[in-house]
């Protein structure tokens, strides 16, 4: 502003000095080319010149003038840009510290919420370790309630296997005494058994050599008796075939016979068959010695007569 405001005064004075100068060349010219013939005209010109440059200072007076009212308009305006200037200088600067404002007041409500959240995560970990804290208790009570529980089950079963071992003590101290006392009646019971066996044998004995005749001669009527009912297959005769099948049955007391059957086969259907009809045929014999049953076997021939 300064710097104008000089270029301002020098270029007024400039000016100015360029107007006296044109007024003296003015004058000058006019006493050049004018004539002078006498001294009334002289003192004419002199007063036309004395107005002239009246004149000129009026001009020159109102041009300052106009120069300086210029000057303070220009200035004024400088000063009113300057004071827009720094109007919005202010202006710009309260918006920065307002926006700083505003920045600090956005940093503190995000360190506050970030404070918050760290908070809400701290008390949020702190219950969850609580919770856990929690639940490991309750599986160390749950724990030491099972392991009691396995205690007093293993007490239990220990009693009650010393019990059932204690009675189990005494059931085979009984069985081996209830044991000692059947060997010994059974000892008793086998020499008197051993005693009776040994008589009936003796009995028996005497018996069977009563009857050892009679069971002889029973038996060979009974096999004359079956060979008289044996029949030879024509076919198996006339082709030459030959066998012995043994045929085993049971003689009841009545003399009845039954159960007929082939103790071992000739190797021939139709001799076995007619072994089977042999013994079949004889139906009833004499009641058998001793009135007991009788379970006796047959070996009956079938072979080709040579002549």
């Amino acid at each position: 502003m300064y710097t104008h405001h000089k270029y301002q005064e020098y270029s007024s004075f400039t000016i100015t000095a360029a107007i006296h100068a044109a007024v003296v060349l003015g004058i000058m010219f006019l006493l050049n080319k004018t004539p002078i013939p006498n001294s009334e005209a002289t003192s004419i010109d002199w007063e036309q010149i004395t107005q002239l440059q009246l004149t000129e200072t009026d001009t020159l007076a109102e041009h300052q003038e106009a120069e300086r009212q210029a000057a303070e308009e220009a200035a004024r305006q400088e000063a009113e840009r300057q004071a827009a200037e720094e109007a919005r200088r202010q202006a710009s600067e309260e918006a920065a510290r307002q926006e700083a404002i505003k920045q600090q007041e956005i940093a503190k409500q995000k360190v506050i919420e970030e404070k918050r959240i760290a908070e809400q995560r701290e008390k949020k970990r702190k219950e969850q370790a609580k919770q856990r804290e929690k639940q490991k208790e309750i599986k160390r009570e749950q724990a030491e309630k099972q392991r009691q529980e396995r205690l007093e089950k293993e007490a239990l079963r220990r009693e009650q296997a010393a019990r059932e071992a204690e009675a189990n003590a005494r059931a085979e101290a009984q069985a081996r005494a209830q044991a000692e006392a059947n060997r010994k009646a059974a000892a008793e019971a086998n020499a008197r058994a051993q005693a009776a066996r040994a008589a009936a044998a003796k009995a028996q004995a005497a018996r069977a050599a009563a009857s050892a005749g009679n069971d002889k001669n029973y038996k060979q009527g009974l096999y004359a008796a079956i060979q008289r009912n044996k029949r030879y297959p024509n076919r198996e005769q006339q082709q030459g075939i030959t066998g012995t099948p043994v045929i085993a049955f049971t003689v009841l007391p009545d003399g009845t016979i039954s159960n007929v059957r082939i103790a071992r086969s000739s190797g021939n259907t139709a001799l076995d068959q007619a072994a089977l009809e042999a013994v079949r045929r004889v139906g009833h014999y004499k009641p058998t010695p001793n009135s007991t049953a009788m379970n006796t076997s047959v070996g009956l021939e079938f072979v080709i007569s040579r002549r």
